[in-house]
């Protein structure tokens, strides 16, 4: 100012001039400061000064007088920089982002309970929350959100949602009249031995559920005695309140399992699809058809060895998505019909590769495709047989009789058909395996009831092997009986539903008669197979892994109760 007034008296310059040099000067100053950001050693400045250019991914932005939107591109896109390097947010916004979500806040719970539906439901390890990269990820996200720590979700989080749920599963199971159980013991890569036991029941609305209750270790971990089963499996049922309101238990046949259920004085159900895989694997067994199946197995296990062979043998399939081969394994059901019907599929390419590769394995001759050929014939049934039993929504022990007798009709029309004399021998083998194996079925009481209570006809239209239901239906006996029957004459003179008809929903809104509807509920709710129990092994190697393999029982059965349990958190 001092200078201003010097000059005015040497010059002449009035007061008005002066202010405005000064209003002249701060558009300068301010005009000196606008490229002082770092976030410009990033960025481009188009020639209008509207846009400006990422340099590390070209992303463009409006720069709208400020670095805002750029600073925040280089905090969610480019979080390796180091601190120095990124630019500072300035004002409101950077005390905003600095804060974060209170611990009581319905934002900062919210997001917790995601990140534990995401833990819980993919099977994560609860460490995943301290992992650097997780941690950007979750920071680019929303960085006002502040990652629970491990003992935090372990003990609190997670330990609430499954207290919650366990309440809930106990409040409904309090009002379900009848259920079962299927259970199976298996061993962990820890070496240490599990009991699961699952539960299956009608709600009140007539829908299926179904309920993993429990996956401990047997009570004695020295022995696998029924004994010892039937304690284990007794204290889950006590525990859970519904010892008296199982109507069956569905186990595979191994005499252990039987047994137990002998002791417990509850009706056991053999697994109808392992019943199938061990007819299956009877007939597999002969000496013929034994050393061809070797064979398969043999160039299966030649072109999973070997990486070279293996993108021959895709290169000679010629085709954009060429297929694989799959491998036998006696005890996952249909592998073997999964494995010769892939060798039928790509036996050009097998034979291709084979024949070119020195001292390599012998391909397939013609007289051991049309066995091939007529084994994959014979299996098809019960492929399906595996797939209609296996379902967890919906009603499936009523279907074991129908299948059973469907299998019979249905070889004894293939055996016609086949070309070999092996494909003939198998087809009385598997006869012979459904007549000593299935059929007692039909003197069960739970599938003999289950299938008179279904008004379903079977599937027919997909699967021909149901043919024989028409004709049956056709000689249903016409009779005069009691009134105390009547409504049961009635009932098995109605037309049969189609197949793709829910049971419960035809006894939910058709039936009045109440007793009726008490006869589905115990047992409709009984599943042809232990599969759900079999389910369990497949996430439980995922949790017990060996990353994890001292991971504490009680969390192996926290996580997997939760993970297969989420419908009971949809319940109001």
């Amino acid at each position: 100012m001092d200078k201003y007034l010097r000059a005015s008296n040497g010059q002449g310059c009035s007061a008005a001039t002066i202010e405005e040099k000064e209003q002249e000067e701060e558009p300068q100053a301010k005009k000196a400061r606008y490229g002082q950001s770092n976030v410009w050693n990033f960025f481009n400045k188009s020639s209008d000064g509207k846009t400006a250019k990422c340099l590390k991914c070209g992303k463009i932005y409006q720069t709208s007088g400020n670095t805002t939107n750029m600073a925040g591109h280089l905090k969610r896109v480019h979080p390796t920089l180091t601190v120095s390097e990124l630019p500072k947010a300035s004002g409101h916004m950077a005390a905003y982002l600095d804060k974060k979500y209170e611990a009581s806040s319905k934002r900062k719970r919210d997001l917790d309970s995601v990140l534990l539906n995401f833990i819980c439901s993919d099977l994560r390890p609860f460490y995943i929350v301290e992992n650097e990269g997780f941690k950007q990820f979750v920071n680019a996200l929303d960085p006002r959100y502040e990652l629970p720590s491990r003992s935090t979700m372990l003990s609190t989080c997670y330990n609430n949602l499954f207290m919650n749920m366990r309440m809930k599963l106990k409040s409904i199971l309090q009002e379900v009249e009848y259920c079962a159980v299927t259970t199976d013991c298996w061993t962990s890569r820890a070496n240490e031995a599990y009991l699961t036991v699952t539960c299956h029941f009608i709600d009140p609305e007539f829908k299926l559920r179904t309920a993993v209750l429990s996956t401990s270790k047997l009570q004695n971990e020295k022995n696998h005695s029924a004994e010892n089963i039937a304690n284990s499996l007794c204290a889950v049922l006590i525990e859970w309140e519904v010892m008296d309101k199982v109507a069956a238990i569905v186990t595979d046949s191994a005499r252990t399992m039987i047994k137990a259920c002998e002791i417990l004085q509850k009706r056991h159900v053999p697994c109808f699809a392992q019943v199938i895989n061990l007819i299956v694997q009877q007939c597999l067994n002969q000496e013929k058809i034994k050393v061809i199946m070797g064979k398969c197995k043999s160039i299966v296990g030649f072109f999973k060895k070997s990486t070279v062979a293996y993108a021959k043998f895709k290169e000679a399939q010629n085709t954009e998505k060429p297929y694989s081969l799959k491998q036998e394994c006696p005890t996952r059901w249909n592998s073997a019909f999964h494995m010769i019907e892939r060798i039928l599929k790509t036996n050009d390419a097998i034979s291709s590769v084979l024949l070119s590769t020195p001292k390599g394995l012998a391909p397939f001759s013609a007289d051991e495709i049309l066995i091939l050929k007529d084994i994959k014939i014979l299996l098809q049934p019960f492929e399906c047989a595996t797939l209609q039993t296996s379902s967890r929504t919906l009603v499936t022990v009523s279907l074991i009789i129908p299948i059973t007798c469907g299998l019979l009709h249905n070889l004894q029309l293939l055996k016609s058909d086949l070309k070999t004399v092996e494909g003939r021998e198998s087809c009385n083998c598997l006869l012979e395996g459904i007549s000593s194996r299935l059929l007692q079925y039909e003197i069960r009481n739970v599938p003999r009831v289950a299938t008179l209570l279904d008004p379903r006809q079977p599937p027919h239209r997909r699967h021909p092997f149901f043919n024989f239901w028409k004709k049956n239906k056709s000689l249903k006996h016409k009779t005069n009986t009691v009134d105390s029957i009547l409504s049961i004459r009635q009932y098995f003179n109605l037309d049969n539903l189609e197949s793709n008809s829910n049971p419960l929903d035809y006894w939910k809104v058709i039936s009045s008669d109440k007793s009726f509807q008490h006869c589905c509920k115990k047992y409709f709710c009984v599943p042809a197979t232990s599969t759900e129990s079999e389910r369990m092994f497949s996430k439980a190697g995922i949790v017990v892994s060996e990353k994890r393999s001292s991971l504490q029982f009680k969390h192996v059965d926290m996580l997997l109760f939760i993970n297969r349990n989420k419908w009971i958190s949809e319940q109001q």
